[in-house]
């Protein structure tokens, strides 16, 4: 069982209208527990839940935002080190549930841009452990891709986007 602490960067607008500004989530901390079980040296399976508290952060109007992931994942660590974890390649999936509210850039009343949608999301990222003193330390790097659509109805409106975001994140492993 891990325990980490990370970085979400989003990479793509969520919503683009013309005349109006992109609207972009800011860089957020990311919250995550996942529980890794290896069947053996090299394959294992993954069961995950992260959490996101972001906001708008183009343009710079009033925002919340949340972006909850139940994810599942293959991992596989193809070459053996004489590493506690040896490095990994991890290819999943999940359900990513928004619920992000801001202000329209005109001044206009309050919008919900994704009013507690669960698009599904693919998942692919590497990894490895590090072991300081009975304590394994993982670092992961990893990208969601999934699409999003925003419920603001607009002429000119493009009301889906494909969504990247680059997870960063440093896990504590306590159970082994």
């Amino acid at each position: 069982v891990g325990v980490g602490i990370g970085r979400f960067m989003p990479q793509r607008p969520i919503a683009t209208a013309d005349g109006m500004p992109d609207y972009t989530l800011k860089n957020a901390a990311a919250t995550s527990v996942k529980l890794d079980y290896w069947w053996r040296s090299w394959v294992a399976t993954r069961v995950g839940y992260e959490w996101v508290r972001t906001g708008v952060s183009k343009p710079n109007v009033p925002s919340f935002g949340r972006i909850y992931t139940v994810s599942g994942a293959v991992l596989l660590a193809p070459v053996q080190l004489p590493m506690r974890r040896s490095p990994y390649l991890a290819l999943g999936g999940g359900v990513r549930r928004y619920n992000i509210n801001s202000s329209l850039s005109n001044g206009g009343p309050a919008w919900d841009i994704a009013p507690n949608q669960n698009p599904p999301a693919a998942y692919g990222g590497v990894g490895a452990g590090l072991s300081l003193g009975g304590i394994l330390i993982v670092p992961e790097a990893g990208v969601w891709t999934n699409t999003f659509k925003h419920e603001y109805r607009c002429n000119g409106c493009t009301d889906t986007s494909d969504e990247m975001d680059v997870v960063l994140t440093l896990h504590l492993v306590f159970a082994r």
